[in-house]
């Protein structure tokens, strides 16, 4: 099945790419009501002083179209993502500027219209560079200024203070709200932005601590043996120099130290290599939702025998692994059945990525389907409309030594 350009690029996103792109959509249609509502001025009963007043739209359209172009890098400024958007907003000042006079020569100061036709590039101005200010205390008092100046550009002109009231209480108002509105859309991009590096730093620190207790083990288990090792080698070598007997027994011992910490080692791996199912589900389970991955389970507390247990809990591990690490997920669903003489498992995420090849690009997938089909199970992956799905089918009669 082809997927369209479009949506294998929406697949492709993550989810704080695609909370993005729809809160960025959702200001466009703010910003253009701008537009509409100066249209709307001039097709009614409104009285208007010129023909200016054809021109008005059309420049409030433009002044519109400039906020938005601003207030996306402008968000991006607000969650520490971008840069300030200094050339545009320079343009949109401009464009602002020319809309305020267009509206002054439309709507003179007798007409009582005068304040919406300023009330609107006014407004799209502020809400284009609402999330740039630092405290909301600076923002609500540049949305209250903005209000106040509208009300002042009518007493310069002559308006009666009566008329200008209203537009001090409307504008002062709409002007807040609709810049408090914008900061809100990009406090929650801040925070969605956030979470998703949080969930990424809980995923490293996961496997960076489990790779630590691996190396403690190890040190533990292996130093002290190498450093015994150590210090007999160099005692047998005196020893040979000075053509001392007991030369060889001591090279005896430092092979049976060697030996000894082989199968120390042994142990040790075969202690991680080996997993309980029940344990495992458990582990992947707190390691998911630590990443903020929704995880459920089906099947779990099935009685298998012990090794198909282990080759089910190598798949769950290798597999939420992978989410963990390498996709985008906020939902996980393991499922676990009996089908006959045969277990099948279906791990399944929601954080496609676009890989040609899931299994050829990391040795874990690889290294278990290798393993599992060795043995007579199957194993495989797939990715669709960005579900990746892991499944696998170990036989029930798989012996231990055949999962080691």
């Amino acid at each position: 099945m082809t997927v369209p350009s479009s949506a294998a690029r929406w697949i492709g996103r993550t989810q704080p790419e695609r909370f993005e792109l729809m809160t960025r959509w959702s200001i466009y249609f703010i910003f253009a009501l701008p537009p509409f509502l100066a249209l709307s001025m001039i097709s009614g009963d409104t009285p208007y002083a010129n023909d200016w007043v054809l021109l008005y739209p059309g420049v409030t359209a433009v002044q519109a179209i400039l906020a938005a172009r601003v207030f996306v890098p402008a968000m991006r400024v607000y969650s520490s993502r971008g840069a300030w958007p200094v050339r545009r907003m320079w343009w949109l000042g401009a464009a602002t500027l020319v809309s305020t006079v267009v509206a002054l020569q439309v709507y003179p100061g007798r007409t009582d219209v005068l304040g919406i036709g300023l009330l609107i590039p006014l407004a799209a101005a502020v809400m284009a560079i609402s999330p740039i200010p630092a405290r909301i205390r600076t923002l609500l008092a540049l949305a209250i200024g903005t209000g106040v100046a509208a009300a002042l550009v009518q007493l310069a002109i002559g308006t009666a203070p009566l008329k200008v009231v209203p537009t001090l209480v409307i504008a002062t108002f709409s002007i807040t709200a609709a810049a408090a509105s914008c900061r809100m859309s990009g406090w929650m991009m801040a925070v969605v932005w956030q979470l998703d590096e949080a969930r990424v730093v809980a995923g490293r620190l996961a496997v960076a601590e489990e790779r630590l207790r691996f190396s403690r083990d190890l040190h533990d288990v292996f130093g002290r043996t190498l450093s015994t090792v150590a210090v007999k080698s160099e005692l047998a070598a005196a020893l040979a120099e000075r053509g001392d007997p007991r030369g060889p027994a001591e090279m005896l011992e430092v092979r049976q130290l060697a030996h000894d910490a082989l199968r120390e080692v042994r142990g040790v791996i075969q202690g991680y290599r080996s997993a309980d199912l029940d344990t495992e589900i458990a582990g992947a389970r707190a390691l998911l939702r630590s990443a903020g991955v929704e995880c459920r389970v089906a099947g779990e507390g099935l009685t298998l025998p012990e090794a198909t247990a282990e080759a089910v809990a190598w798949v769950v591990r290798e597999a939420v692994t992978n989410v963990v690490r390498h996709a985008a997920a906020t939902r996980c669903e393991i499922d676990i059945r009996l089908a006959g003489e045969r277990c099948l498992v279906r791990i399944t995420n929601d954080g496609a990525t676009a890989i040609a090849d899931p299994i050829g690009s990391g040795n874990g997938l690889r290294g278990l389907r290798e393993r599992l089909t060795a043995r007579g199970g199957t194993f495989g992956v797939e990715s669709v409309d960005g579900q990746f799905t892991v499944s696998a089918e170990v036989p029930l009669e798989l012996r231990q030594d055949d999962v080691s």
